[in-house]
């Protein structure tokens, strides 16, 4: 594949936009007020494919689900990917969509437009459900980032009309099910936004007064992190590779044992079968773990490019979504609790790069 470069800049401005917290729709309207056409409309000036009235006449009207199918299509990473549509025989062809575990792909084929990061953070943003606060049409700037340590699940938010507080944040299974499975974990928008404003203002400007000793910290800190985690990976990874390598002479055993009558052809099968997806499983957490242990080695690399990122914050005064999505990556919302007669809570910031600080 070659890289079309009159609208490669096209693609890459959906994929900025939507890791930038912008909703498909949002996207849509700002390609059409930028007169940026369509996909199948470049097709027709340039190939003469697809030709109707409705693409001549709208060239510029984006539909949302064309910028989804652009943001989730990996052969922007580079990975040139097959079997995403069937049909039902040589005489029906209708296309089927087949569910995704049985794409066919083959990575690094061609060169990329985007970036896996840029990639991901997209995915991330672009399809995440989002409601919006009846009462002004507007969406919350933590929208995806909230999350509860107990059970995993987001925090849902609530519009209020309270002398110090306009909405508040809490479990959404608590929410649903009630606090037999989860607790509370409430926190009120306004103290949230304070939080998360202030700690970003304290390590911008320790990036500018302090720089070298922040990414000293970053790096000290993350090592004694990734070193324990590698410990734990290698040691996953040796189990693995032992498991994997008794599977040959399990599979001898069993077709042993078949060949000797001792069981039947159906029981062979199935048993065949159970290992052989077991091997598979394990197969793939091996590679996961080997890719963890290379993340892992671009710890320094990480803490630059926060460094890079962050600085430019120094004089931030408000908070939205796009700098939410470029600095973070989650925030850990814990229960309140009452130490030595004081009402505390513990908010975790994870930030892109480099986790916690």
């Amino acid at each position: 594949m070659i890289i079309d470069e009159e609208v490669a800049p096209n693609v890459r401005k959906i994929y900025e936009l939507a890791a930038s917290g912008v909703t498909l729709f949002r996207i849509s309207a700002y390609l059409k007020k930028q007169g940026i056409p369509k996909p199948r409309a470049c097709m027709i000036n340039k190939m003469g494919k697809y030709v109707s009235v409705k693409y001549l006449k709208y060239p510029h009207d984006w539909a949302t689900e064309t910028i989804r199918s652009i943001i989730i299509n990996e052969e922007y990473l580079g990975h040139l990917v097959c079997n995403k549509n069937t049909s039902k025989s040589f005489k029906d062809r209708k296309l089927i969509a087949v569910p995704k575990d049985q794409w066919i792909i083959t990575r690094n084929t061609h060169d990329p437009i985007i970036d896996q990061e840029t990639f991901d953070k997209a995915q991330k943003m672009a399809l995440m459900k989002r409601k919006s606060v009846k009462e002004t049409g507007t969406h919350q700037i933590f929208v995806g980032l909230l999350r509860c340590p107990t059970c995993g699940m987001t925090l849902g938010y609530n519009k209020r009309y309270e002398r110090y507080a306009t909405g508040s944040y809490a479990c959404s299974t608590y929410r649903r099910y009630g606090k037999s499975y989860c607790s509370m974990h409430y926190i009120t928008y306004e103290n949230l936004y304070d939080i998360v404003l202030s700690d970003i203002k304290k390590h911008a400007n320790a990036v500018n007064l302090e720089p070298e000793r922040l990414l000293k910290h970053l790096t000290e800190q993350s090592n004694l992190k990734s070193k324990k985690q590698i410990a734990q990976s290698e040691r996953e990874i040796g189990k693995a590779e032992r498991r994997i390598a008794e599977f040959d002479n399990i599979v001898r055993r069993l077709y042993e044992d078949n060949v000797s009558g001792k069981i039947s052809d159906d029981r062979f099968n199935v048993m065949l079968k159970d290992y052989e997806n077991e091997q598979a499983v394990l197969r793939e957490n091996l590679i996961k773990l080997k890719q963890e242990i290379s993340t892992f080695s671009e710890i320094k690399d990480n803490s630059n490019r926060f460094a890079e990122v962050i600085k430019k914050y120094c004089e931030i005064q408000e908070l939205d979504e796009a700098i939410l999505n470029e600095l973070i990556d989650k925030i850990l919302v814990h229960e309140r609790e009452i130490i030595n007669g004081e009402r505390k809570q513990k908010i975790e910031i994870y930030y892109n790069f480099v986790r916690i600080i």
